[in-house]
């Protein structure tokens, strides 16, 4: 890990997540990063769906108990120009740029992934 600044999605679970950050590193010489969300009550039904509309752009919606979590009126909560990676447990929520970064973290953190 090489630096630390506030995630761009700290609003996402509101005061149940009130501590995020999105952590940027490198791994085998790619820059890689992680946003995290800790969780400091339980956050139920979480599902996740990505998707690569003919626009090229990768979409995700984050919905908690089937409520799509957006800003304003967009369409979804996110988007990127590349495949994101999303895990979870009962204390956090990650998206990250790698499988790899998920899949070190699934192992400590005891994270799992999201249903969509």
């Amino acid at each position: 890990m090489d630096r630390v600044f506030p995630s761009k999605f700290d609003w996402l679970f509101g005061d149940a997540a009130p501590r995020t950050g999105t952590f940027t590193g490198y791994l085998d010489s790619q820059q890689v990063w992680a946003d995290v969300h800790f969780f400091e009550r339980t956050v139920s039904d979480i599902t996740v769906c990505a998707q690569q509309p003919p626009s090229s752009e990768w979409m995700f919606t984050v919905s908690v108990k089937g409520q799509p979590q957006t800003l304003g009126n967009s369409r979804g909560t996110g988007a990127a120009t590349a495949p994101l990676y999303f895990a979870m447990s009962e204390r956090y929520f990650v998206i990250a740029s790698s499988p790899r970064v998920v899949s070190a973290l699934k192992s400590s953190l005891g994270l799992f992934d999201p249903t969509c």
